[in-house]
């Protein structure tokens, strides 16, 4: 026999004990018994009467328990079951915190978040405020602050829950934030261009509850710190006038900006232009009204000039005065127009600078002299040039050549191609400022340079005197002091400081000798020379050896001479003879003579040799004694002669 008991119920979330059953479970005549379920919770004690059932996350509705009785013997099991309803726990939000200015309304529909509510059988809001809740029976109540209720109001949504679900709750805090307070303070005044800083009020600005503040103006110029109570305001450009300021304060949380206006006042500030600066010459009286831009003022109670020089000013106290310099008096003189302002406005001055400018001095230094060609620097000068006072130099000159860094006191001349004589320079000195310019002159004197030619070169034959009055282009010179010849031989030259010296070739002096013209110059000019080479050709030498003898038609050859033919120094050499026969290689020293047919008795042969250069031939001989030959065969006396025939 078995019995579950009576349905029973819960709420979602909440473990059921058995035992709680208004009418419990009960069984006989079993051996075991075994709840089971349909749900999706645990069962603890399954295999007594009164189990505990934990229902499972978020599970809610009927759950169907089974209760098993196991028979004893051979007894079927039997069942019965019971029902546990689980009702849906009650589930409540507040909705997000909120805020709302000082003496506004706020409605809960208004949050980001709205309250919401679920499972529940009735609602209800509570709140820790002085003001008013309507509606408090919804999830969209109104409240009206009380009279300047402000911070914190902490607000309770409270949900009844259904069947055994006890109540739940939520807050959401509203804020209610301080409305913003503020107050430009009093109006106040600045001069054009200064900077006006608000910290110097009368009244100060002031601000309360604000979460920022701003400054802004109907001005042309710039607010610096606008988001302080104390900004500084620098005027536009040339602004003047009324320029009103309005300070915003921007309220915190939902609460809306309010403002407050004052009003500066900026005064025209003197304007002031001494005019522009200008320059007269020592001792000459300046008036004002020749400045190329005029002193002007505007906006000012009253003038003044000042300056610092030692001279005397007339009418200082208008715009056109005149100065007279001081004794002497040269340099700047600084001359400041103070003009007095309105108002507020400070005075304010210009200055303008009048140079008295020295007047120029100029000294183009000594005279002095170059040679012609030779470059002249003024630097080289006995008393140099000098100048003072100027603005700038310039030389010009009446030569024909160029003048380099012609703009200093140091300039340099480069005469022109053969230039010579006197050439005048003259050196400018540009005054300062209104000054007229100054000269002053020096002469050049350009020297003829010396020109010389040692003329062509010459040859001579050894031991032959040289007269340089035989060259053929003759040795010349102009525009010399003195004349000197020099030479590298080993000969003696006569009238070595003339044009046309002797030179008379030292013992057995051969070869080239240099010989070098100098022709000292005039004035600076400096020495010059030329050269020229007079070479001395060696002599010709000639022997033409030993007399000899040869048999009646026997060819003779000058090899067999018993001392042979010589000859040095030589361009060619020829051989003639006084015979009849047949002389072959005449121009050798060995030629080969064949006596002429019954030639007999002695043949003189000449050998001359022409010498190299200017030298002279020379020339030497030898005889051939050509021997009768015998009329049958050769006797004894021919028969002893080279080339008989026996």
């Amino acid at each position: 026999m078995v019995n579950a008991g009576s349905d029973a119920e819960t709420c979602q979330g909440v473990t059921f004990n058995f035992s709680s059953q208004a009418t419990p479970a009960s069984a006989a005549n079993y051996s075991t018994i075994l709840w089971t379920h349909t749900g999706t919770g645990t069962l603890t004690n399954a295999t007594t009467l009164t189990p505990t059932y934990t229902p499972g996350a978020g599970e809610t509705g009927p759950v169907t328990f089974t209760l098993t009785a196991n028979g004893n013997g051979s007894c079927a099991p039997v069942n019965d079951q019971m029902i546990l309803t689980i009702t849906p726990a009650p589930v409540v939000n507040a909705g997000s915190d909120a805020e709302t200015c000082q003496g506004v309304t706020f409605n809960f529909s208004s949050q980001a978040t709205p309250a919401s509510a679920t499972n529940y059988a009735s609602l209800l809001w509570t709140h820790t405020g002085t003001g008013t809740l309507f509606n408090a029976n919804t999830l969209t109540p109104t409240y009206q602050p009380g009279a300047g209720e402000t911070g914190a109001v902490t607000f309770t949504l409270t949900a009844n829950g259904n069947g055994s679900c006890a109540p739940v709750n939520d807050q959401m805090i509203l804020t209610i934030t301080p409305a913003p307070v503020v107050n430009a303070g009093s109006d106040a005044e600045t001069c054009q261009g200064v900077t006006f800083n608000f910290s110097s009020q009368a009244t100060p600005a002031s601000a309360s509850n604000y979460s920022s503040i701003l400054w802004t103006h109907t001005g042309t110029g710039t607010l610096t710190n606008a988001t302080t109570l104390t900004p500084t305001y620098t005027p536009g450009a040339g602004e003047t006038g009324s320029v009103t300021f309005t300070l915003t304060a921007n309220g915190n949380g939902s609460c809306a900006p309010v403002n407050d206006q004052m009003i500066l006042t900026i005064t025209p500030a003197p304007v002031v232009n001494a005019g522009s600066d200008a320059e007269t010459c020592q001792g000459v009286t300046f008036n004002f009204s020749s400045q190329a831009t005029p002193a002007s003022a505007t906006n000012y109670a009253s003038l003044l000039w000042t300056h610092t020089g030692t001279g005397t000013l007339f009418n200082a106290n208008t715009l056109t005065p005149t100065y007279f310099p001081g004794a002497g008096e040269t340099g700047p003189v600084t001359f400041t127009l103070t003009a007095n302002g309105n108002g507020s406005c400070a005075p304010v001055n210009d200055q303008m600078i009048l140079t008295i400018t020295p007047a120029p001095v100029v000294n183009a230094g000594s005279d002095a002299e170059t040679c012609q060609g030779v470059t002249f620097n003024f630097s080289s000068q006995a008393t140099p040039a000098s100048a003072s006072n100027y603005s700038s130099i310039l030389w010009t000159h009446t030569g024909t050549g160029t003048l380099t860094n012609a703009t200093t006191l140091t300039p340099t001349y480069t005469p022109g191609a053969g230039e010579t004589g006197p050439v005048t320079f003259t050196l400018t000195a540009n005054g300062n400022g209104s000054c007229a310019p100054v000269n002053d002159q020096m002469i050049l004197t350009i020297t003829p340079a010396p020109v010389v030619n040692a003329g062509s070169d010459a040859e001579t034959c050894q031991g032959v005197t040289f007269n340089f009055s035989s060259q053929a282009t003759p040795a010349s010179a102009t525009n010399y002091a003195s004349l000197l010849w020099t030479h590298t031989g080993t000969g003696t030259l006569f009238n070595a400081n003339t044009l046309t010296p002797t030179y008379q070739p030292g013992a057995g002096e051969t070869g080239a000798v240099t010989f070098t013209l100098t022709a000292n110059g005039n004035g600076s000019c400096a020495p010059v020379n030329d050269q020229m080479i007079l070479t001395i050709t060696p002599a010709p030498v000639v022997n033409a050896g030993s007399d000899a003898e040869t048999c009646q038609g026997v060819t003779f050859n000058f090899s067999s001479q018993a001392t042979p033919a010589s000859a040095s120094n030589y361009s060619s050499i020829l051989w003639t003879h006084t015979g009849t026969g047949t002389l072959t290689g005449a121009t050798t020293l060995t030629p080969t003579y064949t006596p002429g047919a019954g030639e007999t008795g002695p043949v003189t042969f000449t050998l001359t040799a022409n010498g190299n250069g200017s030298c002279a031939p020379v020339n030497d001989q030898m005889v051939l004694t050509i021997t009768p030959a015998p009329t049958g065969e050769c006797g004894q006396r021919c028969g002893d002669l080279p080339g008989c025939n026996l």
